[in-house]
């Protein structure tokens, strides 16, 4: 006899396929399909002005991040929008930014050292991401989703890049097609 060939089985779900993302901006509509690009921040801002300057046009572009103040990741999102580089974008999906936090600058209160006094409240995570990618997105018309698990950690899942992905209005993230499937 001969082996019967058994049906391919389908893909095992991504571990964050059933994560609902949070909206910073408002939702599209109707679903955003288109390939994803980008990955770690800091080194996708590196790629500014040099021959591997990525266009985001057509794209939904993906960023998390390691150990980076807020502050920081403002200036990075800050240069990627002045050199173009968020231009066209369809979409931003934003995971773990691991150990960034704000810093909180301090100052004497009082020259007779009545301890130190914060100089502006500091923000958490979603109220910091809110301000720098919310407002960016809110500016350029690209809609930004929030929460996706994927990154340097706490969440190790991959995200395959240069896949085509949908992202529906309830903040559902979907891998539609991606050439290690076939």
């Amino acid at each position: 006899g001969h082996a019967e060939s058994s049906p391919a089985s389908p893909p095992a779900d991504a571990p964050w396929s059933h994560t609902a993302l949070s909206w910073l901006t408002p939702p599209s509509s109707v679903p955003i399909r288109g390939e994803m690009i980008g990955g770690n921040l800091s080194l996708w801002q590196s790629l500014a002005g040099t021959p591997w300057q990525p266009s985001a046009v057509g794209k939904i572009l993906f960023f998390e991040d390691l150990g980076e103040a807020y502050y920081r990741i403002d200036r990075m999102v800050t240069h990627l929008a002045q050199a173009g580089m968020l231009d066209g974008a369809v979409a931003i999906v934003l995971g773990d930014f691991c150990n960034c936090k704000d810093e909180d600058n301090q100052c004497w209160a009082n020259a007779e050292g009545g301890g130190k006094k914060s100089l502006r409240r500091t923000f958490n995570e979603r109220e910091a991401l809110d301000e720098i990618f919310g407002a960016v997105g809110q500016r350029m018309g690209i809609p930004v989703a929030y929460g996706l698990p994927v990154g340097h950690g706490p969440h190790f899942a991959p995200l395959p890049l240069s896949a085509r992905y949908e992202l529906n209005p309830r903040g559902a993230l979907s891998l539609l097609d991606w050439d290690w499937l076939h």
